[in-house]
């Protein structure tokens, strides 16, 4: 009952409105779609970049100076969409092939970190899987600036055609690379290659 009171309210303040902003291509299409004669803009969401210390996280885990290093910080939740799940998988299959002195870390926490934690200590690789837990911001901003790769494994749920992406534009106004789907805002930030 709330959420059939929710979306009637919903509709009709997009029909009242003169303009409304949404923060991703999904967004846009759905107000589009609920009132076709009021204008509708893409606006992301932005972050605040925070000065902060580094995080020094090579010599927090005891990592060699040369020591390439991929960061995930987010929710350990693979049910909200983000897939560290498969992150883990794709890590351990390139392990023994192409990413020697690699490392993944993985920031936060969430209901599946005790399954993504028994996940990695079986893996091949679990030697260079580190698991930091939870952060808190500015936290993700100083991590984020010492490793040489970001990755947001996502999957394309309602959720996350929706939402902004933080992660990815983290890596964008700090300047490190990240990779990301194709999915929700993503592409509209950062082209294919």
């Amino acid at each position: 009952v709330v959420r059939w009171y929710a979306e009637r309210l919903e509709k009709a303040s997009a029909r009242a409105a003169e303009i409304v902003t949404a923060c991703s291509p999904f967004l846009v299409h759905y107000f589009q779609e609920q009132s076709p004669k009021t204008r509708v803009e893409f606006l992301p969401t932005g972050i605040d970049i925070p000065t902060v210390p580094p995080s020094r996280l090579r010599e927090r885990l005891a990592l060699p100076s040369d020591a390439r290093i991929i960061l995930y910080v987010g929710s350990l939740s693979i049910a909200s969409g983000h897939r560290v799940d498969l992150l883990l998988k794709a890590f351990t299959r390139l392990a023994d092939r192409t990413i020697g002195k690699t490392h993944l870390v993985i920031a936060g926490d969430g209901i599946d970190e005790g399954s993504l934690r028994r996940d990695a200590a079986q893996s091949v690789a679990r030697d260079r899987i580190h698991f930091l837990g939870r952060f808190t911001p500015p936290e993700d901003t100083a991590l984020a600036r010492d490793v040489d790769l970001l990755v947001d494994p996502v999957d394309a749920t309602p959720t996350n055609e929706a939402k902004s992406s933080h992660r990815t534009m983290l890596g964008l106004m700090i300047g490190t690379p990240i990779v990301t789907g194709n999915v929700g805002i993503r592409p509209s930030l950062v082209p294919p290659a």
